[in-house]
């Protein structure tokens, strides 16, 4: 492997090394985050972008709540830090994601929001998957740097 092979994989593993950090640690911070109780109004699969033919659409989750955090009403629109952006063909993701919505009555939903920043929220808290996937995304390209010593 040249020089400037190993320079560009060295440049990669520290940027996911990096991102990864930063990403573990935001939704390590939200898993501090208050719960409140708030409504559901919208929470559906909608297209994303342009496409010719039906097997090539894109798909999102898409989600609008409100809640109300000491007497200032908000509305939300982020179903969990986990953004997912699918296929035609693995829209079955995007409605797991959805089903990780703890719902506590027939409209009402748990949401999950930032006590500094109340109009900061989620419907979906990090799981142990997700933070174990994140840390890897940490560890994995520490791992190839070591070995290039």
């Amino acid at each position: 492997m040249s020089g400037d092979e190993q320079a560009i994989l060295i440049v990669v593993a520290v940027y996911f090394a990096l991102m990864g950090l930063i990403s573990l640690i935001f939704q390590l911070r939200i898993l501090s985050w208050p719960m409140i109780n708030g409504t559901l109004v919208r929470s559906d699969l909608s297209r994303w972008g342009a496409s010719i033919r039906a097997d090539e659409q894109d798909y999102e989750a898409e989600v609008t709540y409100h809640y109300q955090v000491n007497g200032k009403q908000y509305e939300g629109k982020r179903l969990s830090p986990w953004y997912m952006l699918v296929s035609a063909n693995m829209r079955f993701l995007l409605r797991w994601q959805l089903a990780g919505i703890t719902r506590l009555a027939r409209e009402e939903v748990a949401v999950f929001y930032n006590s500094s920043a109340p109009e900061k929220s989620y419907l979906i808290k990090p799981g142990k998957a997700g933070l174990c996937f994140t840390a890897a995304l940490v560890v994995l390209p520490i791992i190839y740097l070591i070995s290039l010593l």
